[in-house]
């Protein structure tokens, strides 16, 4: 009851965040846009690569644009990058800062008539002027890079698939930036579509890539010739099969974290948010999943980074209850955790979810917050069938200016998504990465009138026979309270 009337006393008296160097961003034009990488330079802000569309979702032709961001959030200067005419740009995935200057943009474009897949490299000043760009690769195959990096002696590092080549389906390629060498090999695996992430290990002068659909096997590729020195079969097949999205280094340390989802092979709809640890001889170390079988699907390209070896960010996209198309008419939340290297929680965080959001990048940014780069669709807008980009970013607690989800007693972001919040007949709970917690719901009187332990990550409550009106909720944690806030019902 003391809580409860604290509660109660606080209700018009939530306190109001002073944090620095928080924003959120919208663009949105009549054409489709997506940001797929961020980049945090010293003095000057924030660069963001995007590619826009000549149309809508589904035209498949872009331009690039990469703008700036000063820390406030403002809008400073932007660039178009238009590539030669007989081709088409796939995707554009990173923005690597290759010295104190000079910025380099990697992706991939398609030729329109044979349809070969290449390379491509744009290379800009961090004035934004552009320097030039070049289209790289064997014209006689047909490269697709999924992964790259810039690796320690500066050259741009890539892995992938190939779909025409008699030498074997995996890709792996190196392109030297000082003396214009490209060297390109291929491998063959039985029954896997492609690699998905890579990770350089200096340590034992190789790299890490990880192959997907083919019985979770890492293979180590010498950085001098380009051969396999090493193939790990993690897990048997036919198994719940990891499949990575995206590797991130520990800063002073032998080992690195893989991001990504683990789905069980009979079903395709269980999809786990998870992360792995492994070292630099291909030991898996930790491995943490998070979700049940039910209806959420967690979604994740880049959303794994960390800047020093004591957190690190981790993210994803909640209710994702339709696999593609991706714009679809339902809400959906930008799901973003703050993460010990234990995989101990130190907040979690469900953003936005009033229209259809899915992040695409997570930046670990120096003030110990986080740039969130997403994209939002609103299938009410005029221009149908069209994604817009939304730039969220969150202090070190995962708070941004104007966030409403706040805790009515100590003014913190909330952990836990209840809604639909006002509801009129059913609210969801969505847990994350906590278990072991108790729903509570009073009235403003402080009777119970709903108390539910909550074991599981997804819940359903029936609050049909309440009358319409205000309550109050609590959420405890281990006997304790981690949170509290309202409720309407209409």
């Amino acid at each position: 009851m003391k809580h409860f009337c604290l509660l109660i006393l606080v209700l018009v008296l939530i306190p109001i965040h002073t944090k620095s160097q928080t924003f959120e961003k919208y663009i949105s034009t009549e054409t489709d846009e997506a940001a797929y990488d961020a980049l945090e330079i010293s003095n000057i802000g924030y660069f963001i690569l995007s590619q826009k569309s000549t149309g809508d979702f589904n035209s498949l032709d872009f331009m690039i644009k990469v703008f700036q961001l000063s820390f406030e959030g403002n809008f400073e200067d932007s660039l178009y990058i238009w590539i030669d005419n007989d081709y088409k740009l796939h995707y554009t995935r990173y923005i690597f800062q290759y010295d104190s200057n000079t910025l380099i943009i990697v992706g991939n474009c398609q030729h329109r008539v044979s349809l070969d897949y290449q390379l491509y490299l744009a290379f800009i000043n961090t004035e934004l002027v552009f320097i030039s760009d070049t289209i790289i690769g064997d014209t006689t195959q047909s490269d697709f890079m999924i992964d790259f990096l810039l690796n320690e002696y500066g050259n741009i590092v890539g892995t992938g698939f190939c779909d025409n080549s008699s030498n074997g389906n995996i890709v792996f390629f190196d392109y030297n930036l000082t003396t214009f060498e490209y060297r390109c090999m291929n491998y063959s695996f039985n029954n896997s579509v492609s690699t998905s992430t890579i990770i350089e290990r200096p340590q034992i002068n190789a790299y890490h890539s990880f192959l997907i659909y083919n019985g979770e096997e890492l293979i180590q590729i010498n950085r001098d010739n380009l051969t396999i020195d090493t193939v790990y079969t993690l897990f048997p097949p036919n198994t719940d099969s990891f499949i990575p999205a995206k590797t991130i280094v520990i800063p002073n340390s032998n080992e690195y974290l893989v991001g990504g989802r683990t789905a069980d092979v009979n079903n395709n709809f269980y999809n786990k948010l998870s992360y792995r640890k492994y070292n630099s001889q291909g030991e898996q170390l930790d491995e943490h999943l998070y979700g049940i079988v039910d209806t959420i699907y967690y979604f994740s390209y880049n959303e794994a980074d960390c800047i020093d070896s004591t957190y690190f960010y981790l993210g994803g996209t909640h209710n994702f209850e339709n696999i593609p198309p991706f714009l679809f008419p339902e809400p959906r939340w930008i799901f973003i955790n703050k993460l010990q290297m234990d995989g101990s929680i130190i907040w979690q965080h469900f953003y936005k979810g009033e229209l259809n959001y899915m992040p695409y990048k997570i930046l670990s940014t120096n003030d110990g917050g986080a740039l969130i780069l997403s994209h939002k669709y609103d299938w009410n807008s005029p221009y149908p069938n069209q994604r817009d980009i939304h730039i969220l970013k969150v202090d070190s607690n995962g708070y941004y200016s104007g966030m409403t989800s706040i805790d009515e007693v100590t003014g913190d972001p909330l952990q836990i998504l209840v809604y639909p919040n006002p509801a009129k007949s059913i609210i969801y709970i969505a847990t994350g990465f906590y278990d072991n917690l108790d729903f509570q719901l009073f009235d403003l009187q402080g009777k119970t009138l709903i108390h539910k332990h909550l074991n599981s990550s997804n819940h359903t409550i029936s609050v049909e026979q309440l009358p319409s009106g205000m309550y109050l909720y609590t959420i405890m944690h281990n006997h304790s309270i981690l949170e509290r806030s309202r409720l309407i019902i209409q």
